[in-house]
């Protein structure tokens, strides 16, 4: 997966003239790469695309002009992006009752464990939870890298109690990790 580059980024207002027409191809976008876990569970694969998006998103809604402040933000944006080989996956989550979340995220410590990619043959790729910590906070996601090298997978699983999942991928999920795991760096 290839990382953003600054001269990617248009301005505010050029970004606020696009805005309506943008939000709709990158909606689309992200449905297509969204897995339902539980009600209030998601697997979003991410890419560059979608960062850039995202990226443009808070540099609109923060006003953020100065190039210091944008370059800041990018760096940030890129630690998302995993190096050659690998697939950028959130999880995202969604609780109304913070009790339960607290619960659910105490437990969840041990995600990254049973959060595992398959390939042909049901070899499991097992994810490496970025930033960790973001479990501790007020956060309604964490990251994860899975090292899959050339191989395209075939699904996800996760294994938690409570939070068991087996999914197969689309084809269209699948081509589209094949083009994440072969654009250029």
């Amino acid at each position: 997966m290839r990382k953003i580059k600054k001269d990617e980024l248009l301005n505010n207002s050029d970004f606020a003239e696009q805005f309506a027409g943008k939000q709709r191809k990158i909606d689309e976008l992200i449905r297509s790469r969204k897995i339902p876990a539980r009600s209030h569970l998601e697997f979003q694969f991410l890419n560059p695309e979608i960062l850039l998006w995202e990226l443009q998103v808070l540099l609109k809604d923060q006003d953020i002009v100065r190039d210091d402040l944008i370059d800041a933000e990018l760096a940030d944006i890129n630690r998302f992006v995993p190096g050659q080989g690998a697939l950028c996956c959130r999880l995202n989550f969604s609780f109304t009752d913070s009790k339960e979340r607290a619960e659910k995220l105490m437990a969840w410590k041990k995600l990254p464990e049973h959060v595992s990619l398959y390939t042909e043959g049901n070899k499991p790729i097992l994810g490496k939870m970025i930033y960790p910590d973001e479990l501790d906070r007020d956060s309604r996601s964490v990251l994860f890298h899975f090292e899959v090298g050339v191989d395209i997978p075939e699904g996800l699983k996760v294994t938690l109690p409570g939070v068991e999942l087996d999914y197969k991928f689309s084809s269209q999920l699948r081509d589209h990790l094949k083009e994440d795991l072969h654009t250029d760096l």
